[in-house]
This record gives C-alpha cells, sequence and structure tokens, in this order.
C-alpha cells in the first residue's frame, strides 16, 4: 500500500472541497509561515541586524526568489 499516494489523495480531495476563501487563506497562513521562518534563520546568522534590517533581508529573499 502506497502511503504517500493515498495521503496526496486525500489532500486533493480536501483543496477540491474548499472555497476560493479558504484557499487564499492557506495561501496567507504558508506564506507568513515561511516569511517567519526565514526571519529567524537571517535573525540566527546575522545577530547583529536589527529588526528592521532583518525584515528587509527578508523582503529582499523574497523578492528574488524563483520556484
Amino acid at each position: 500500500m502506497d502511503h504517500e499516494r493515498d495521503a496526496e489523495r486525500v489532500r486533493i480531495q480536501i483543496l477540491r472541497g474548499m472555497s476560493p476563501a479558504q484557499k487564499y487563506a492557506q495561501l496567507m497562513m504558508l506564506r507568513r509561515t515561511a516569511w517567519e521562518l526565514k526571519a529567524a534563520f537571517v535573525r540566527d546568522k546575522h545577530p547583529e541586524l536589527s529588526e528592521a534590517e532583518v525584515q528587509a533581508r527578508v523582503a529582499e529573499i523574497f523578492i528574488h526568489a524563483t520556484t
């Protein structure tokens, strides 16, 4: 039994059942989580930066991100 394939099927069913507003809310939550994780990484690597500088670095990283 392929659990990954089963999990993917369930995930797709859940997404198909969501309204556009629910999908957008999930997208924004994922984006916020990604931002917070990247900010934590920047803070860890550059403890000398102010919070404003951390946020500016994260913004720069996201602006230049590719898929």
